[in-house]
């Protein structure tokens, strides 16, 4: 993430093309009617900062705790030395120290929060604005992100996107790839009407202002414009139910896409030695998620595991279990695990 933070507060010329692109576009677009707005994948936070100056209420939202309290840190104005090697860290040939400061007086109204995009902590059409910047190329489940767009968005509420479509230079693979060849008809049936569409070559980080040896990434992104109409033919179960809009999750069957296995680690520190116990997946899309359970929750997941073998449908999973482990397994944490696990690619879900 660094090349980012130096991007959006080193004053570089592409932190100046995306704050007059978003701002333009929200005026173009937003009207009068802008109570907030959430930048989902907010990352260095720059952005943040320019659109307090357009709405009273800027959620920032992302899944790194360590990069939101370096936002937080220059949006108060301190000052941090970024440490860069150059070609890469694994060949150093040239190291260079970059100071960035954040803004001379913060602005109000700014609120940073971790969360996963698939699951957003707001009241159902809440949101008069969401913003998304090269979030959809560098998510598994687009469909589970744009559903939960839909719901916490207000009727005609408006939805930017800035990223790749179906062309992400990531190695993020997905099941359901958002692309730019028919985009109209894939966000009506997402329940979002399209207002604008357009290509603009951006280069995304910048460097060689830093060293000879830096590495520019120029790519040709698309910034569409859609506003909230109508439902979400396509929404995702999980997001449903936790926004507390249906139940159908309890009647998808589910089975296993990859391989997983459970190992069991023993670690030495200071204060001596632990057991613990973690679920890799082995999928080309998603190879190095690995999650670490408790030796209650391993049984859980091992039951669970078991299971998936698309014959079942998620309530028998669930009412398996509970007879197997009683109130150790609850509804909404059972949910949430088994949503970590499809979202790693582990698990794909089909219709009843």
């Amino acid at each position: 993430m660094l090349g980012y933070f130096y991007r959006d507060w080193a004053k570089t010329a592409e932190a100046r093309f995306l704050t007059d692109l978003f701002v333009s576009t929200i005026e173009r677009f937003c009207g009068e009617a802008r109570d907030d707005v959430a930048v989902l994948g907010c990352g260095a936070g720059r952005l943040l900062h320019d659109l307090a100056a357009a709405f009273p209420l800027v959620f920032g939202i992302d899944l790194s705790v360590d990069s939101l309290l370096l936002v937080n840190a220059l949006l108060a104005g301190e000052e941090v030395d970024l440490h860069f090697s150059f070609p890469r860290a694994e060949i150093p040939v040239d190291q260079k120290v970059a100071r960035i400061k954040g803004p001379a007086q913060r602005r109000h109204g700014i609120e940073l929060v971790a969360a996963n995009a698939n699951k957003l902590p707001f009241h159902s059409a809440s949101l008069s604005c969401v913003i998304t910047p090269y979030l959809l190329d560098v998510v598994h489940t687009p469909d589970a992100v744009i559903s939960e767009i839909h719901r916490v968005l207000r009727p005609d509420g408006i939805w930017i996107n800035f990223s790749n479509l179906g062309n992400s230079t990531t190695s993020v693979e997905s099941y359901d790839p958002l692309n730019s060849l028919d985009l109209p008809s894939y966000l009506q049936r997402s329940g979002f009407t399209l207002l604008d569409q357009i290509m603009h070559r951006f280069s995304l980080v910048d460097l060689s202002g830093l060293s000879e040896w830096a590495h520019t990434i120029t790519e040709t992104p698309v910034l569409f414009v859609a506003s909230r109409q109508g439902d979400h033919e396509g929404r995702d179960p999980l997001a449903e139910y936790f926004s507390g809009q249906g139940e159908s999750i309890w009647e998808t069957r589910p089975r296993l896409s990859a391989y997983a296995a459970m190992s069991q680690d023993r670690v030495f520190t200071a204060g001596g030695t632990e057991v613990r116990k973690k679920i890799s997946v082995f999928h080309p899309a998603n190879p190095d998620f690995h999650k670490t359970v408790g030796d209650e929750l391993a049984m859980v997941a091992e039951g669970l595991l078991r299971s998936l073998d698309g014959t079942r449908n998620l309530r028998g999973i669930f009412d398996l279990l509970r007879q197997q482990f009683g109130e150790a397994v609850g509804a909404d944490g059972f949910l949430t695990f088994f949503g970590e696990l499809r979202d790693s690619e582990l698990i794909e879900l089909q219709s009843p």
